[in-house]
């Protein structure tokens, strides 16, 4: 988005609307640690390689995977810990919003590739 006020109100009404499926809306564990599995293995699946100024070299590359492995390993134990715990809110928040983060990466792509035609090394 170009404009701050509408970025701003976008955001909100995004995180608004998660606290709100996560509090009414909580999904049983397996279904919700299923979706977050598999959401977190598309996420890496997708994982930018470039941007329209810059490819990563193979060193940026190797480390940035390295970071989204450990973050990934962290939301599952997460999860894994609110499971025992049995915080049905929080597990369910986790799943919502890596889904959230797989549709706005989505999005991303979409706009590259259909609004400025761009397609990122290594996606073609």
């Amino acid at each position: 988005m170009k404009h701050f006020w509408a970025c701003l109100l976008c955001s909100c009404l995004v995180i608004t609307s998660l606290l709100i499926s996560a509090r009414w809306f909580y999904v049983d564990f397996p279904t919700a640690i299923t979706v977050t599995i598999a959401v977190l293995f598309a996420v890496n699946c997708l994982a930018p390689l470039a941007t329209r100024e810059s490819v990563n070299d193979r060193e940026e590359a190797v480390y940035f995977a390295k970071q989204r492995k450990r973050i990934f390993i962290l939301l599952i134990i997460a999860e894994l810990i609110f499971m025992i715990l049995d915080f049905k809110q929080l597990w369910s928040l986790i799943m919502y919003t890596v889904l959230i983060v797989l549709a706005s990466m989505i999005l991303g792509i979409v706009h590259c590739v259909f609004v400025r035609n761009f397609v990122p090394p290594g996606r073609d």
